[in-house]
């Protein structure tokens, strides 16, 4: 069977010499055009970055209120070449589509991923939201447990700060 695909190969070379070679032409057409594109995106602006991304991401939320998840994932990832900076909304997005489509494990990842992002600049309540995606995944998870008592925590210290505050400045406003 694999002599007769080699002598098949050989007949197609001998008979057709310029699609070999039309073929051999594409494939370094191909090539030269990837390497071309990748050195575009390098070389594009930070705002057109972010306007191709948010195109993209837009396309993939289209795709999603049309229940059409392959699609979404494929403008997510398109949307990913043109990211400039690590977003928790950009990660909440592929893992809820990465769930829908049954891949727990990149929806962990992702929802993972979101939730550090969402601790990390403060926004704990959104971080606790990640968590309660991720504990949908994993239920039980003694790791997800730490984290969701360290979210509460800050969450309450959070809490506890705008009540100091509120009370300085009505004590001050009485004072005064």
């Amino acid at each position: 069977m694999r002599k007769m695909k080699f002598i098949t190969l050989i007949f197609a070379v001998i008979m057709f010499p310029s699609c070999a070679s039309q073929s051999v032409a594409v494939t370094k057409n191909k090539e030269v055009f990837d390497k071309n594109s990748k050195k575009v995106q390098n070389e594009m602006h930070s705002e057109d970055k972010e306007k191709l991304f948010r195109k993209y991401i837009n396309y993939a939320l289209i795709c999603i209120s049309h229940e059409d998840l392959d699609s979404a994932l494929e403008y997510i990832k398109e949307a990913e070449k043109y990211k400039t900076k690590d977003t928790p909304e950009f990660y909440e997005l592929r893992g809820s589509v990465y769930e829908g489509l049954g891949n727990e494990t990149q929806a962990f990842k992702d929802y993972y991923k979101a939730m550090m992002l969402y601790f990390n600049c403060g926004n704990y309540e959104k971080a606790l939201e990640m968590v309660s995606s991720l504990e949908s995944i994993r239920f039980g998870d003694p790791k997800l447990l730490e984290w969701e008592k360290k979210i509460k925590q800050k969450l309450y210290e959070k809490r506890m700060e705008k009540l100091r505050n509120l009370n300085k400045t009505s004590n001050e406003s009485l004072s005064g």
